[in-house]
């Protein structure tokens, strides 16, 4: 009875499943800001591919660096950087 009293901290978490638990959340949480981070610029390459192969020819796109191209770099950097 005294020994199972002593349990240290460091044998209840190895017997518990804390641990596994704590990698599998971070791992989801590291998933889901890198499929928010890359959302907006796959969104704009598969639009660019779906317009292409329906008028069968190159879309035109501006050759410059736009808002759009701002906002995208902007939210992914502020995703990557609060989390």
């Amino acid at each position: 009875m005294g020994r199972a009293m002593k349990s240290s901290l460091r044998e209840i978490l190895i017997e518990s499943y804390v641990a596994d638990v704590a990698i599998a959340v971070l791992l989801l949480g590291a998933l889901e800001f890198g499929f928010r981070v890359l959302c907006l610029p796959l969104w704009r390459i598969a639009t660019y591919l779906f317009t292409a192969i329906a008028i069968v020819d190159i879309p035109y796109s501006s050759p410059g660096v736009g808002l759009h191209d701002r906002f995208m770099f902007v939210n992914a950097v502020f995703f990557c950087w609060v989390r």
